[in-house]
């Protein structure tokens, strides 16, 4: 049984989570939904796990509004496809929240809205990095998401050659084996 703050503040709730996970998508997505699970319990929340779906019917249930939504809490993986902080970051803008976008916390916050909007207008990169820096702040004090593991690339092996790094893609057409 949890002892101590976590212990009174689920007892104090009798807090229940639905949790969601896609089959298919990501590498153990259910069973790092069934992990979370666990470590929920272990603080005393009621955590259960919906059956997983495939990908397309889970896009439809996690981005479907709060108050149609039969879940609490799901897995979603992001991979920004370049190295600017406002990609990442710009899923927590209001203005994101679904139809619109990618928010799927459903998060709004006037100050990360007025952050963000402010670093995309400035061509300044230091005063950008202090706006995501800030931005970055609030979302750990508000906590939308709960950041899990980054998911490692693959290893290539050393007899490999022809591999180019584009941004944080990696462009295979033309590797081989090295003589």
């Amino acid at each position: 049984m949890p002892s101590g703050l976590a212990r009174s503040r689920s007892e104090e709730r009798d807090l229940k989570v639905d949790i969601i996970a896609p089959s298919g998508r990501y590498m153990q997505g259910p069973l790092v939904a069934h992990a979370v699970a666990g470590y929920l319990r272990e603080v005393g929340v009621t955590a259960t796990i919906g059956n997983p779906t495939d990908w397309a019917t889970y896009m439809s249930t996690i981005y479907a509004q709060p108050e149609n939504a039969n879940h609490d809490m799901g897995l979603l993986g992001f991979g920004a496809s370049y190295n600017d902080p406002s990609q990442a970051l710009s899923l927590f803008q209001s203005s994101n929240i679904p139809p619109n976008g990618f928010n799927a916390s459903f998060y709004k916050n006037e100050e990360v809205d007025r952050l963000m909007s402010e670093a995309l207008t400035n061509s300044d990169q230091k005063v950008r990095a202090d706006l995501y820096c800030q931005v970055q702040n609030i979302l750990v004090e508000d906590a939308p998401s709960i950041w899990l593991y980054v998911q490692s690339s693959p290893i290539i092996a050393a007899d490999v050659e022809g591999i180019a790094a584009i941004n944080l893609w990696f462009d295979t057409t033309y590797a081989r084996p090295t003589k």
